[in-house]
């Protein structure tokens, strides 16, 4: 059970975040100078770097054109070639056609490469500009998210992140992980909010409804149990499903008050919202665009409405399942040896609360469904 709180004011919490941002930074020019600076200036420290994976296009290009070359029948010179074979002139061709797709690859190569140092150099001006810091392969705060996203799958990257360093902190980025193996590897990129709370908290989920795909079957990288689903007051249910730990329905209705609500549907409805420890995760199906003005704005107004309510709402929230259990000793006049126990206010949610239990996804309970139809009808009938 948790002990409410009167409400205090936001701005205490959102003072560095209402700052009017300037965008200027993303459509400013870059030089080849500027680029040839930041190369040296980071020599190979958080650079953008060229994907192996064009890297690789390419050499199959090159590959896939010499062998074409090698197999086609260029006609023979009388004047010059000989009676059998290629002619000179034809090795020439080949071998000028060859030099051309290698220069061009390694042009298109170098092209690819500017663009990414370009957008790079205008990430971290506009990062700058706006206090915060921007990292191309890594989460600017150093932390290890505790969300489910940051858990499942291999190939775990991040691929472009704003940090505010300085409480509260927050992060806006990218995230990229693959799942499955051989034809069924599948690779998936999506962004996130990541915004740093002041108290411990039970993990919720709150999975938008509008977002979720064929049947309704939730996006959510993890499926919990339906014995967790919490109804709210109001059309909340129609915007999202909220998924809490048995016995803290009370928590997250502390939680979850009707203004905040009001927040979520106006500025997240079409966002998976997750709290767990002391973080509040804000998940997105597609990337963000993190150059375009028009993409960002929305995002800093999510920080500072949601993120910025849940601050409020949440600063002095207590789980006294773990508070009750938190003891310190005293030493007694009486008795040296005895200590009496003391209740103290802990940051901590007892082991029951700290985490959703698992469910099975529904897609795998709609497949099965199938499965068995489809064996029945064409099969055992």
């Amino acid at each position: 059970m948790s002990h409410p709180r009167p409400d205090i004011t936001v701005g205490c919490h959102t003072d560095r975040m209402m700052q009017p941002r300037d965008y200027s930074a993303l459509t400013s020019a870059v030089t080849t100078s500027d680029v040839a600076q930041s190369k040296r200036e980071l020599a190979g420290r958080g650079g953008p770097t060229l994907a192996k994976g064009v890297w690789a296009t390419i050499l199959i290009v090159i590959f896939v054109v010499v062998g074409i070359l090698f197999r086609f029948d260029f006609p023979a010179v009388p004047d010059i070639g000989a009676d059998t074979g290629r002619s000179p002139v034809s090795w020439v061709v080949v071998g000028v056609i060859i030099v051309g797709v290698v220069v061009g690859a390694v042009l298109l190569g170098r092209v690819i490469e500017k663009r990414a140092w370009t957008r790079f150099i205008r990430l971290t001006r506009f990062a700058t500009a706006n206090g915060l810091v921007y990292s191309a392969n890594g989460n600017g705060n150093g932390t290890s998210y505790p969300g489910l996203l940051f858990s499942i799958g291999g190939g775990r990257q991040f691929t472009g992140v704003f940090s505010h360093t300085e409480a509260p902190g927050f992060d806006i980025g990218n995230y990229r992980y693959r799942t499955g193996s051989g034809k069924n590897q599948r690779t998936h990129v999506r962004g996130y909010v990541a915004m740093r709370l002041e108290r411990k908290l039970p993990h919720m989920v709150l999975d938008a409804v509008g977002n979720n795909g064929l049947f309704g079957t939730s996006n959510l990288p993890r499926a919990f149990g339906r014995d967790q689903i919490l109804s709210l007051e109001g059309d909340f249910n129609t915007y999202f499903t909220l998924y809490c730990p048995r016995e803290y329905e009370r928590d997250a209705l502390y939680v979850f008050t009707p203004d905040l609500m009001a927040l979520l549907i106006d500025n997240a409805s079409a966002l998976d919202v997750e709290i767990v420890d002391d973080w509040m995760f804000v998940y997105s199906m597609q990337p963000f665009a993190l150059d375009e003005p028009g993409a960002l704005e929305p995002l800093f107004g999510v920080i500072e409405t949601v993120g910025a309510k849940t601050l409020t709402q949440t600063d002095r929230y207590r789980d006294d399942r773990a508070s009750a259990s938190t003891a310190v000793d005293e030493p007694s006049s009486a008795s040296p040896s005895v200590a009496p126990a003391i209740r103290l206010p802990t940051d901590e949610v007892a082991p029951q609360g700290r985490r959703l239990s698992r469910g099975v996804p529904t897609a795998a309970i709609l497949t099965f469904i199938g499965f068995v139809v489809v064996m029945y009808t064409f099969i055992l009938r």
